[in-house]
């Protein structure tokens, strides 16, 4: 295991480098889940840095759900799962930043116009719909997570361009434009992926993945949007808040 200098002219604080260090040799497979980390006193000659800082790096990434103290054993690096809101719409992004991931988001596809004949029965979406269609993918730490294509019906002068998508959510950037969402239902089923999809998820096609279709309306009850979303399976949980 290779361990970059921390930079002591970085106006990071040290704990905050070495947390981060430790997170791209995750995100770069040399510290795989079930492997044990070097213990603090190597870990303090290796970053030279003080035992105090080391244990805060490690007690961040232990309460993040990376790390788990293990008696005997020592410190060993779990399969953090990423944590998802079943109860609300779009901001996966926002999500993933608050519970300390590192997120890129790339634009796969991007293209506004009349949708596609061959949409409009999966999407549900009228044939002859000004549409928005983005197809994205989303990673983690430098691990794709999420596959997601979605379908908005718009009118034609809206027209977000791509580096705004990238940096926000499309349902945060429609409703700017006066595009709200007044209700919607979600489905989630456990799936194989496509040999594409498994390609760019970087997963095995035998692996299960979370498939999740999700259906927007408007206050008039006309569907708006329509979001079909695969997820790798063993990096997503879902969490739902249900009141008695």
């Amino acid at each position: 295991m290779v361990i970059a200098k921390l930079s002591r002219t970085d106006p990071t604080p040290l704990y905050a480098q070495v947390k981060q260090r430790l997170l791209e040799l995750i995100a770069a497979g040399e510290i795989k889940p079930g492997d044990r980390l070097p213990s603090e006193p190597e870990l303090e000659q290796a970053f030279q840095v003080s035992r105090i800082t080391i244990r805060r790096a490690l007690s961040d990434l232990a309460a993040a759900g990376y790390l788990k103290r293990q008696p005997g054993t020592g410190t060993v690096l779990t399969q953090s799962r990423i944590r998802r809101d079943s109860g609300k719409i779009g901001g996966l992004r926002d999500e993933l930043i608050a519970q300390g991931y590192a997120v890129e988001k790339r634009i796969l596809e991007y293209r506004t116009g009349p949708i596609d004949p061959q949409d409009c029965e999966p999407t549900g979406i009228s044939n002859g719909s000004h549409v928005l269609y983005a197809r994205q993918l989303l990673s983690a730490n430098g691990v794709p997570v999420m596959l997601t294509a979605s379908h908005h019906v718009v009118p034609e002068h809206v027209r977000p361009t791509a580096e705004e998508i990238a940096a926000d959510s499309l349902f945060t950037i429609l409703k700017h434009h006066g595009l709200t969402v007044k209700r919607a239902e979600r489905t989630i089923e456990a799936v194989l992926p496509t040999a594409e999809d498994a390609v760019l998820l970087e997963m095995p096609t035998t692996a299960p993945a979370l498939l999740v279709e999700l259906h927007a309306f408007d206050g008039q009850d006309t569907l708006r949007s329509y979001v079909r979303s695969v997820y790798r399976g063993d990096r997503y949980k879902y969490f739902h808040s249900i009141e008695p």
